[in-house]
């Protein structure tokens, strides 16, 4: 993924890293020291926590930014039912009652407004 495309994260993204996130790692790294002798040598530990860290926080960052993508895909599905339903409501309207009535200007007007909400990524 580009560099470009994280975010900020929010205040409760945060928290939840700080609590459950990083508290994770640090009692996997422990348990890790406990099990793996080397790993309790000063400068080996500092490396191996380093690593262990910053790959978790690029995973983190990762998990967000794919959860943020599956909901603007559930959002954009809904926004894209209820454009369908307005062109729909449209194409009934013009064949019933013309094109130059005062219903069907209405119905163009809410389609409008449903395909302005929607929104379509490579699909």
């Amino acid at each position: 993924m580009a560099a470009g495309a994280y975010r900020e994260l929010t205040h409760a993204e945060i928290l939840y890293k700080e609590l459950v996130w990083d508290t994770t790692i640090t009692a996997g790294l422990a348990v890790a020291e406990t099990y793996v002798a080397v790993l309790r040598a000063p400068v080996i530990k500092g490396l191996f926590e380093f690593t262990v860290r910053t790959v978790g926080n690029w995973i983190y960052k990762n998990l967000v930014l794919v959860t943020d993508i599956a909901a603007i895909h559930l959002v954009n599905a809904d926004h894209q039912a209820a454009y369908d339903k307005a062109s729909l409501v449209l194409e009934v309207i013009a064949h019933d009652k013309g094109i130059d009535s005062p219903e069907f200007a209405r119905a163009r007007d809410e389609a409008k407004i449903a395909l302005s909400r929607f929104a379509s990524f490579g699909g």
